[in-house]
């Protein structure tokens, strides 16, 4: 359910707590558990950079296509990548993703440091409607934020990625039109 290691930006990559046999056995008619919400047309908007400047691929503004469903309290989002699981709250609007990615870049070689990086990726929301059948659109926002191991040297890594510092975050406000 992770990305792929070279790739830092542009995929929501959020963990769920059940496994993919899990998530199989609730699969709808789109391929997602619970009740489907549709399909929407994302476009992100970068509000704030700490990382720099096209930062990890980090555009200004980007679209991408999310297929949502719910089932009680929890939220799917498939990108066409992966399947994630968030949080939705009592009001039925009100959502949350959140997840941790680990990427172990290079290996530690006699004195020589090796790399280690976290990312850490949020998003929050609202949906517009809290009948999942009704839910035209939504808002929110976007969160990527960047670290390293204690003890890690990603020096190389960061200018490669043209990243100023560690850490780091890149957020976007978020809004959602069914499609």
């Amino acid at each position: 359910m992770r990305g792929s290691r070279g790739k830092a930006l542009v995929v929501l990559v959020l963990a769920g707590a059940c496994g993919p046999g899990c998530v199989h056995d609730m699969l709808d008619d789109d391929g997602l558990p619970g009740q489907s919400m549709g399909t929407y047309r994302v476009q992100a908007t970068l509000t704030s950079n700490s990382c720099g400047p096209g930062a990890f691929g980090a555009l200004d503004a980007w679209e991408f296509e999310v297929k949502l469903a719910r089932e009680g309290s929890v939220i799917y989002w498939n990108n066409g990548t992966e399947l994630v699981e968030g949080s939705l709250a009592a009001d039925g609007r009100a959502f949350s993703f959140s997840d941790q990615l680990t990427m172990p870049l290079s290996e530690r070689k006699g004195a020589q440091a090796g790399c280690t990086m976290f990312r850490q990726d949020t998003a929050s929301g609202t949906l517009d409607s809290a009948d999942a059948d009704k839910v035209t659109g939504f808002t929110g926002s976007l969160t990527y934020g960047y670290d390293q191991e204690k003890g890690s040297d990603c020096s190389a890594v960061l200018a490669q990625a043209g990243a100023a510092q560690l850490p780091c975050k890149l957020d976007y406000t978020i809004t959602a039109t069914r499609e």
